[in-house]
């Protein structure tokens, strides 16, 4: 449904037709292009699929960042059922569901597991929010940590004691080729307790706005799975991959189930950590699994898991979370933690704390928005990357046209003096939108030229073979005629002049930069001259297509009449053949059944009695004269030998012809040629009359100067202020 209703909306803004119009118009700009406004280079159209994706990832971001204890019902009973579906699936997890089925994301990687999904609305959000791409830190002014830090990081764990060792034999391939070694053995234990929830909201008030994101006492708070700041390091290429990403290790034994028997044991890092050092202490005293009795190999494999969990979080968190849990009477832990369905009120404290430092970094200004201020205007802005960067291709080339080079810096100096004319012309000049249109097609090269809708035997009046858009706007003599004019109106006083060289370049034309000269020329009224000649310039190009189908200026080829040549002896030999001349003997057989039906009718009549058994006598043939008809055509396939007087004629009347031939010829392409001439003198009256008449028009539509124009000098060219303090024409126009 998204995709006819863009469909019809390009086809009523682009080509001006209705949605249940049958007429065919050439389709000047891609519809992707049409989206934005004109100040960017658009067609004000509205991206319908991202404006609705838009509006569900606005819902979605307020379902997200809602406060812990918000009254509100729907947001409630959501998080709810994400609970329900999952035991980590928070407001944090949902940026790291995947892109399938809107799930939690479960090993192995980038699939969406075996789990029940999420009702329809709740996707329908999650999947605006995906649709805006991945969220990042945007509160962080470093998003890096200081170098010491990164290389403690890219340190391996510190080896265990003796005693923690594991036995090789035991343990899965995938295991053996390292030991379990002891993620917490060089981290130091402090006797700092957690902070009651008053504590911990305060330094979390600070933590959201802090520009660097410190470890503290939260960290053992902070959601394991799903979370944006915890990423799966440890498998190159998961995008998005939390830990909950990483592989679970399978023991050995085919009877046996795999590790992982702690994942519903788990929701914060603070339960990571209790929950390896139940299993470490399993694993040492050659205990079985606590979670699954007579499974000798399962403490293996889930250790094994539990430090490739530890070893993806980051030192420093794992210090803090050790500072904070390592105090008795809750350190050592004896049992595997058994959370609750619902997080408590300080995890989600943490975990809102976190969700309120993310966002997009992709507006258009460079500038980022977080998930808390999140807008549907900015949700539909984060979507159209791909359409600004085409766009902005297009107006590159633009420019380097528009310049005749491709040198970095002056192409980069073009492209903002365009982006800088587009927003003035849009926003500053009143003037009907229909005039402004054909500038915003040629930049995009959106006008049905003949090089634009691929017809390479179209011609110019100027004999040009399929004119583009850079013949019909500067190369062609209908546009060089404008130019002219224009260079013409130009004095040595608001302008530099060269001997043999036209002061008015391509680029002060299409790219509306006034020329230089001693005096600077008025910056708006020179886009309203540029916007006139351009306009002028389509009109000449629409008129000459005009002409050119009405007098039909493809060539057409002479008919002369030609007299039917003399037959060659192999002509007459192959008319003989297909058409042979009957002779004296073929004539005889013709003849004698018709002269022995006369012999016995004779015979009868003198004796009364039929002709039996009497041989006929063959009797003179008399020759028979040939038909008329077949003398004269025997006489026009076998013609007379021509005498040498006679071929001399002919060969003279022949040259005459050939003769009077060319002559037609030169005087028919003389002919078109004049033609040509006159058309294109018309095509040129046409489009100055039209630059005028449109300058005149700016003039009524804007009596009063204004702001824009109230700078203006009296002796300005084209346009000026009067005694009166009008905007009027320049008197050498008038004159």
């Amino acid at each position: 449904m998204t995709a006819l209703l863009t469909s019809k909306v390009a086809k009523l803004v682009d080509r001006a037709l209705a949605p249940a119009s049958q007429e065919h118009v050439f389709p000047g700009v891609e519809q992707h292009l049409l989206i934005g406004s004109p100040v960017d280079g658009g067609f004000g159209c509205l991206p319908w699929k991202e404006h609705i994706l838009a509006r569900h990832a606005w819902w979605g971001a307020k379902f997200v960042s809602a406060p812990i204890d918000t009254e509100i019902p729907w947001i409630a009973i959501g998080r709810a059922l994400l609970r329900s579906h999952c035991p980590w699936w928070g407001p944090l997890a949902v940026f790291d569901a995947a892109t399938t089925n809107q799930s939690p994301i479960i090993y192995p990687a980038n699939t969406g597991g075996s789990l029940q999904r999420a009702p329809q609305p709740l996707r329908r959000m999650i999947a605006g929010l995906q649709a805006l791409g991945h969220v990042c830190d945007v509160v962080s002014l470093r998003r890096s940590l200081p170098t010491s830090q990164q290389q403690q990081e890219q340190q391996p764990p510190p080896a265990t004691t003796p005693g923690q060792q594991q036995h090789p034999e035991s343990m899965p391939p995938s295991v053996v080729h390292q030991p379990v070694q002891s993620p917490i053995a060089s981290l130091v234990v402090s006797t700092d307790f957690m902070p009651d929830l008053d504590t911990l909201h305060q330094e979390l008030s600070h933590l959201v706005v802090a520009p660097v994101l410190t470890p503290g006492a939260w960290c053992a708070l902070a959601p394991l799975f799903g979370n944006h700041f915890l990423p799966c390091s440890s498998i190159p290429g998961i995008v998005p991959g939390g830990l909950q990403s990483l592989p679970v290790p399978e023991p050995r034994s085919e009877f046996r189930c795999h590790g992982g028997y702690t994942q519903g044991h788990m929701r914060c890092l603070a339960d990571l950590f209790r929950c390896w050092y139940v299993i470490q202490q399993a694993t040492s005293r050659g205990l079985p699994h606590p979670l699954a009795l007579g499974y000798p190999d399962d403490p293996h494999c889930e250790l094994a898991y539990l430090c490739s969990l530890i070893a993806d979080v980051p030192a420093a968190w794992s210090q803090a979370v050790l500072s904070a849990i390592q105090h008795p009477p809750d350190w050592p832990p004896v049992h595997v933690p058994n959370i609750s369905s619902a997080p408590t009120a300080a995890e989600q404290a943490v975990e809102h704390m976190l969700l309120s430092r993310l966002g997009w970094r992709n507006l258009p200004d460079g500038s980022s928005v977080s998930v808390v201020d999140l807008s549907v205007k900015a949700a539909t802005s984060l979507q159209l990357g791909h359409v600004r960067a085409e766009r902005m291709l297009r107006h590159i080339k633009f420019v380097e046209l528009a310049l005749g080079t491709r040198e970095p810096a002056a192409v980069s100096a073009g492209y903002k003096r365009l982006q800088s004319c587009m927003c003035c012309v849009w926003r500053q000049l009143k003037w009907d939108n229909f005039f402004k249109e054909v500038y915003w097609r040629l930049i995009l090269n959106g006008l049905p030229t003949a090089q634009r809708m691929h017809h390479t035997t179209s011609q110019c009046l100027c004999d040009s073979i399929c004119p583009g858009q850079q013949h019909h706007f500067w190369d062609c003599p209908i546009a060089q005629a404008v130019v002219q004019v224009v260079a013409r109106e130009l004095s040595s006083t608001w302008c530099s002049r060269t001997p043999g060289v036209c002061p008015v370049q391509q680029q002060h034309i299409w790219l509306m930069h006034p020329p230089p000269g001693p005096r600077h020329l008025h910056a708006k009224a020179w886009m309203v001259v540029c916007l006139s000649a351009i306009n002028a310039m389509d009109c000449g190009r629409k008129t000459a297509n005009d002409l050119c189908r009405q007098l039909h200026m493809q060539p057409t080829a002479v008919v002369i009449p030609v007299a039917p040549a003399v037959a060659t002896p192999q002509q007459r030999s192959i008319t003989s053949f297909f058409h042979p001349a009957l002779g004296p003997a073929a004539q005889q057989q013709q003849q004698q059944p018709a002269q022995q039906q006369l012999n016995r009718q004779q015979h009868m009549a003198q004796t009364g009695q039929p002709h039996v058994g009497l041989r006929q006598q063959p009797a003179a043939v008399v020759p028979v004269a040939p038909p008329a008809g077949q003398r004269r055509i025997t006489a026009l396939l076998h013609p007379a030998a021509l005498s040498e007087a006679e071929q001399q004629q002919l060969l003279q009347r022949q040259q005459n012809r050939e003769q009077q031939r060319i002559l037609l010829e030169q005087q028919q392409a003389l002919q078109r040629q004049q033609a040509r001439q006159q058309l294109l003198v018309q095509a040129k009256q046409q489009a100055l009359a039209k630059f005028w008449q449109l300058l005149a028009d700016f003039v009524v539509l804007n009596p009063c100067p204004g702001r824009a124009f109230g700078t203006l000098p009296h002796d300005h060219p084209f346009l000026c202020i009067d005694a009166n303090d009008r905007l009027c024409m320049s008197p050498r126009q008038n004159s």
